[in-house]
């Protein structure tokens, strides 16, 4: 996950860490703090303001994230694997910073 620490505040926890996603907090707790909050971590999840990183004791992290954003990031995934359109964004780009594209009124 890319972004930087803000802060320590969570839903009920003032100790996990948040990072700055621009539209979402991402919030890293223990297997035990998520257990101890999953019903008010999944409805803000539901509502899509936050993620979750759950670090468990002996095992990797998982990500908890709204349903939209992972169907969002698969999507970005597949468009990534297509050279034909890695082709037409960066020709997008170039126009763009050229001065060359649509203009969108």
């Amino acid at each position: 996950m890319q972004g930087s620490i803000l802060n320590h505040q969570s839903v009920d926890n003032p100790y996990a860490f948040t990072y700055d996603n621009a539209m979402t907090n991402t919030y890293i707790l223990t297997a035990s703090e998520a257990r101890q909050n999953l019903y008010q971590i999944l409805k803000r999840i539901g509502l899509g303001t936050d993620q979750y990183i759950i670090k468990p004791k002996n095992s990797a992290p998982v990500v908890i994230l709204n349903l939209e954003e992972y169907e969002s990031l698969l999507e970005t995934a597949l468009i990534l694997t297509d050279p034909e359109a890695i082709d037409q964004i960066k020709t997008g780009l170039n126009q763009a910073r050229s001065s060359q594209g649509v203009k969108l009124v």
